[in-house]
């Protein structure tokens, strides 16, 4: 997993404004199967936690093989700036 310069600095200013100091991936349900959910809050006892460039990270442990080859980046719109999740295997 990887986390690029630019989404660092970007997480650095919204972690500075909230509670948590770290950034959850989890399994979220949806109409289309399961997908990776993003948050910031506090890790689950059974979460993978590490370090990654500098922000503290942990994944849902089911969610382990899908993270492991992700980035997490930033991508400019019209309407602002968002993160984007690259390198997620892509399901039929």
């Amino acid at each position: 997993m990887k986390i690029s310069n630019e989404a660092k600095e970007q997480l650095l200013q919204i972690i500075d404004e909230e509670e948590s100091s770290n950034l959850r991936f989890f399994a979220a349900g949806g109409c289309g199967g399961t997908q990776l959910g993003l948050g910031l809050e506090e890790p689950a006892e059974s979460d993978i936690k590490q370090e990654v460039n500098g922000i503290r990270v942990s994944i849902e442990s089911s969610m382990q093989d899908v993270a492991k080859d992700i980035e997490l980046d930033l991508q400019e719109s019209s309407e602002g700036v968002d993160f984007v999740i690259k390198g997620l295997p892509h399901t039929d």
